[in-house]
């Protein structure tokens, strides 16, 4: 928290470092609309969030941000997947395809802190570690497979997160109107169907499980091609 000063008080070197530093390692960057044709990397600014901005990082996280600055300035966070109550809400800080060596090093030089999230001690680890769920032992390296083929967005070009719609979120996608990219052109979407929070590519729960059935070869979508 950076403290208010006054308009003629005397703004020095260091409080403009910190500010800046704070900036840096708090704000959300303002991606140019995939909607305009640009690469879904372009940034054309900045925003701080004073509660998003406490969500700690995770490398398997729970919610992915979802904006359209064009219409408004506001940021929603959409869960993922069911919330037991009480659970942590976590955001990643970077794409989720990043290896655990570039994971890492964004950790440590950006943000101070080096990641001991399950996924990071599991790429670090030559002995593959198990964790307990209802049906019993799963192996976490497959769940984190299984993670990443269900998030990661089905385009390889682009860096965002597919995100679980709702019925009611569908008249709010943005539409190109020849759906022959995969994003939504007005399709009756049903339960398990999924849109990237950056280029707005969309697949169905049956598109994903052809896809986890062929072991994640194909792109996952039924208009990419």
């Amino acid at each position: 928290e950076i403290d208010e000063i006054d308009e003629n008080e005397h703004v020095g070197e260091e409080f403009v470092k910190m500010a800046c530093l704070k900036d840096l390692v708090n704000s959300y960057g303002i991606r140019v609309p995939a909607a305009l044709g640009a690469d879904c990397g372009v940034l054309r600014g900045t925003a701080l969030y004073e509660e998003a901005s406490r969500f700690n990082h995770e490398c398997l996280p729970n919610v992915a941000r979802c904006d359209d600055f064009d219409q408004s300035t506001s940021m929603k966070f959409i869960a993922l997947h069911d919330l037991p109550e009480g659970e942590e809400i976590t955001q990643s800080y970077f794409p989720l395809d990043w290896g655990v060596s570039d994971r890492q090093t964004r950790c440590r030089t950006v943000y101070g802190f080096t990641c001991t999230c399950p996924r990071c001690v599991m790429d670090e680890r030559t002995v593959m570690d198990s964790v307990m769920d209802d049906d019993g032992m799963m192996d976490l390296d497959g769940y984190i497979a299984v993670f990443l083929l269900k998030y990661l967005c089905v385009d390889a070009a682009c860096e965002g997160t597919m995100v679980p719609l709702r019925p009611l979120m569908v008249s709010e996608m943005v539409s190109d109107g020849d759906g022959d990219d995969g994003r939504n052109d007005g399709r009756n979407l049903i339960d398990g169907t999924h849109a990237c929070n950056v280029c707005g590519r969309v697949r169905t729960e049956a598109e994903f499980l052809r896809g986890l059935e062929s072991g994640g070869d194909g792109d996952g979508g039924d208009g990419g091609d």
